[in-house]
């Protein structure tokens, strides 16, 4: 989605949202499930989280941003959430 013109943008979120700037001599990678909206003077790559690390931590594929602009980050995860969530929940038996 793209927005563009003069107004206000509402933008929901898991979590508080973050604003990150980005410059040429400091790019960023961020977890893609924690992205939410970017300056579409910026560049991006999608590339998955390299060695152990990275799927280690859940951060299977990560966007890396450059340019000038800025980064809109939620805190939190959904799919992380909803996984806690999950072991409370009620299952039915197999029986």
């Amino acid at each position: 989605m793209r927005t563009s013109g003069t107004g206000d943008v509402f933008v929901n979120s898991f979590g508080s949202l973050v604003e990150v700037t980005v410059t040429p001599d400091r790019p960023i990678s961020i977890d893609n499930d924690h992205v939410v909206a970017w300056d579409a003077s910026l560049s991006y790559d999608l590339r998955i989280a390299s060695g152990a690390f990275g799927f280690t931590t859940g951060e299977g594929i990560v966007n890396e941003f450059s340019g000038n602009g800025k980064v809109l980050v939620q805190t939190r995860n959904i799919s992380d959430f909803a996984h806690v969530i999950n072991l409370y929940l009620p299952h039915s038996s197999s029986n």
